[in-house]
């Protein structure tokens, strides 16, 4: 197996490629451990951070399976942390929100309820690669991003944009 870079900084060469060309698929499986955006980067910041002092190979393929297991780690440690804190705001499936739930009228929350159940509805209407797609879309990821998480053209992530809002629209009216 060859080596990223050579010479005396091989570690931070190594590790600064990958995160040229790994970082969504990281952010990816940090996402999934956390639930969340903003704890998965947190959760792939500290990955590279360890990687950066303790990376113990400098071989591309090696090190991304290394990286893997301590960006994982560190994002379940991050979901730990946050349940141990507030353990109201982590739901199952769901995003972390900083917020706990409004004690509220409980009118208004059963209407919001009825609408939570609407656009659950109207989501579930949509084929999996376009609910991937609004999915990643609705979290902030650009198309760009969402082609490097998917490995999808930038033609098709336009694709089932296009085809996931226009069922969206469909099922609304």
């Amino acid at each position: 197996m060859k080596n990223l870079v050579t010479g005396p900084d091989r570690r931070a060469g190594s590790v600064e490629l990958l995160f040229r060309e790994c970082r969504w698929r990281l952010l990816a499986i940090a996402r999934r451990e956390t639930g969340c955006v903003e704890d998965a980067r947190d959760a792939l910041q500290r990955g590279f951070e360890i990687a950066l002092r303790k990376a113990p190979v400098t071989d591309r393929d090696r090190l991304f399976a290394w990286m893997t297991v301590v960006v994982r780690r560190e994002a379940m440690l991050i979901r730990r942390q946050r349940q141990r804190v507030a353990p109201w705001t982590v739901k199952e499936g769901e995003g972390v929100s900083l917020q706990a739930e409004p004690a509220g009228d409980p009118l208004a929350r059963v209407c919001e309820m009825e609408a939570a159940a609407g656009r659950a509805r109207l989501f579930g209407c949509l084929k999996p690669d376009e609910r991937r797609a609004v999915g990643l879309f609705a979290f902030g990821f650009s198309y760009r991003e969402i082609g490097e998480i998917t490995g999808w053209s930038w033609t098709k992530v336009n694709r089932c944009l296009v085809r996931g809002r226009a069922r969206l629209r469909a099922g609304a009216a």
